[in-house]
């Protein structure tokens, strides 16, 4: 399988003939009990060109063996497992350096998409020439309780619709 030390390349689980639209991240680290549903979220995705660049940051679970279980039948999955913990930020750019898409969506391991997610994300981007694209999520939780401790509900948020530049977004996102 795809196992990666910072000193040698990765070994792929499979190979696109064709180049990918979007290249989807998704970091991991401790997360058996969700990797599998995400990793399912987007081999049911209804937008099949897109890769998935699954990172393993040095789990002490066995995340790792789930994604190799999710992930070792479908070429557009390539697994990496980094031999020391290095934090998100680190794997996600990892990822970015590997990403051969015209588009990177990053997906946390705890988290799964709707099945047509990526083909709605790359229509609109397409559509609007856009530069980056944000998107609202519903949040859902194990304990229930920890619902009303949250100070943002990601669900919530009012849509924009529109092209905006980063001053204007920024000023919509504080507001």
């Amino acid at each position: 399988m795809n196992e990666y030390d910072e000193s040698s390349t990765s070994h792929e689980v499979g190979h696109l003939a064709d180049m990918p639209v979007v290249s989807v991240i998704v970091p991991v680290y401790n997360c058996e009990s969700y990797v599998g549903q995400c990793l399912e979220s987007l081999k049911r995705q209804t937008f099949e060109q897109f890769e998935a660049l699954v990172i393993d940051d040095a789990s002490t679970d066995t995340s790792l063996d789930v994604v190799h279980g999710c992930a070792s039948d479908d070429a557009r999955f390539t697994v990496f497992a980094r031999p020391e913990n290095k934090g998100l930020s680190a794997v996600r750019n990892f990822g970015i350096e590997r990403a051969r898409g015209d588009y990177i969506v990053f997906l946390d391991s705890d988290d799964y998409l709707r099945e047509d997610a990526l083909e709605l994300l790359v229509a609109r981007a397409k559509a609007q020439k856009l530069d980056n694209l944000y998107f609202n999520a519903l949040s859902f939780y194990d304990d229930a309780n920890l619902v009303d401790s949250l100070e943002e509900d990601y669900g919530k948020r009012p849509s924009f619709d529109d092209v905006a530049t980063g001053t204007q977004l920024y000023t919509y996102f504080v507001e």
